[in-house]
């Protein structure tokens, strides 16, 4: 870090005649050079630009296309392919990212770490929501009891069973209301 100052400052010596630039007063320049340093230099820190994965169904293991992938800017997701795969480029610094399909939990990740440029989210499988059986147009009927006892029983499965690891971390899911969340700062290192 000297050395990139020393060598700013004798550029600078050798075009201060015809610039004027060292009759800035000593405490502006360092300033200057700082604010030059750490804004020049935060591209370096380590940014998400991009995530891939595949979607697939929790229960029968099958692929899942047209669901869509938000990340927690507005405006920017993407949809899976009819393989069920995604990739989508981030635009900022990228903490949220979730996943929606009618009939089924939405998949939220929040906390995610910005250490790696490209995340590679693996298979990720998304749970059918039993209570949204007997639903249309977004209004749900009277819902019978299997259909009530299915969905604790999914969610036991889900809270107890489904892992998944991304970036060295094993996430496991908590439900709330409608979501399955996974945490990134409630992980255990692998």
């Amino acid at each position: 870090m000297k050395q990139l100052v020393n060598l700013i400052l004798r550029n600078l010596n050798k075009s201060a005649a015809s610039f004027n630039l060292l009759k800035l007063q000593p405490s502006l320049l360092i300033a200057s050079l700082f604010l030059l340093l750490v804004l020049g230099s935060q591209p370096v820190f380590s940014q998400i630009s991009g995530i891939t994965g595949k979607i697939i169904d929790y229960e029968t293991k099958r692929v899942m296309p047209g669901v869509t992938i938000i990340e927690n800017l507005p405006g920017n997701g993407t949809v899976s392919d009819v393989d069920g795969n995604f990739k989508l480029k981030i635009k900022g610094d990228m903490r949220e990212l979730e996943l929606n399909f009618i009939g089924y939990y939405a998949l939220k990740f929040v906390n995610i770490p910005n250490e790696n440029e490209i995340i590679d989210f693996g298979e990720l499988k998304l749970v059918k929501n039993h209570l949204l059986n007997n639903s249309g147009a977004g209004i749900v009927y009277k819902l019978s009891e299997s259909d009530k006892e299915k969905d604790q029983e999914t969610r036991k499965n889900v809270v107890e069973k489904y892992r998944i690891e991304i970036c060295g971390n094993v996430l496991k899911p908590y439900f709330d209301r409608n979501k399955i969340i996974f945490d990134f700062t409630t992980t255990n290192k692998k």
